[in-house]
């Protein structure tokens, strides 16, 4: 004791700490672990989801499933309507007459005229929303077809050369 009557113990006025016991340091020991799992099986996954997700989104998807029919007046080759829009330039199309591919297809579909037949014949396209995307409504025409021929058009996924669909007329 010091001489003013005070302790010399403790002058801070702060309560002692009582010790840790040995089953508290355990529980915060459990606590850390519990959370170092959480963690590991987030990471877990997170990482799984990448594999298994990611490359699945970056590849491209395949053609698309298009169909097409003459039009009631059997004057034009109209797409119904296709799975999914895709710009015209992902497109193109083939023409044979009488079985014979016509000289420079497949050609690329795009607005307008496509190309000519070894007889003088057309094809056009007209892209009816102009959008330049291949949609419900759009539609192919021949123009100056040959009577007594057969003609055949033939749609194509550029990308890959897989054909989508076809259509036939046999000119009276």
């Amino acid at each position: 004791m010091s001489g003013n009557g005070i302790s010399d113990e403790r002058i801070d006025n702060k309560p002692e700490e009582p010790p840790r016991k040995p089953r508290e340091k355990l529980g915060k020991s459990r606590g850390r672990t519990w959370l170092v799992l959480l963690v590991i099986l987030i990471v877990v996954v997170v990482v799984f989801s990448y594999i298994v997700f990611i490359p699945s989104l970056s590849e491209p998807p395949g053609p698309p499933t298009v169909d097409m029919g003459w039009d009631i007046f059997g004057e034009s080759i109209e797409i119904w309507q296709p799975s999914r829009e895709e710009p015209l330039n992902a497109y193109k199309v083939m023409v044979l007459g009488d079985d014979i591919p016509w000289t420079d297809f497949p050609k690329v579909v795009r607005q307008g005229t496509i190309g000519r037949g070894p007889s003088g014949e057309y094809l056009n396209f007209t892209d009816l929303t102009s959008d330049g995307n291949l949609t419900g409504g759009d539609f192919f025409i021949f123009e100056k077809l040959q009577s007594g021929a057969h003609y055949e058009l033939k749609l194509i996924w550029a990308e890959s050369d897989v054909e989508l669909a076809s259509e036939t007329i046999n000119v009276p």
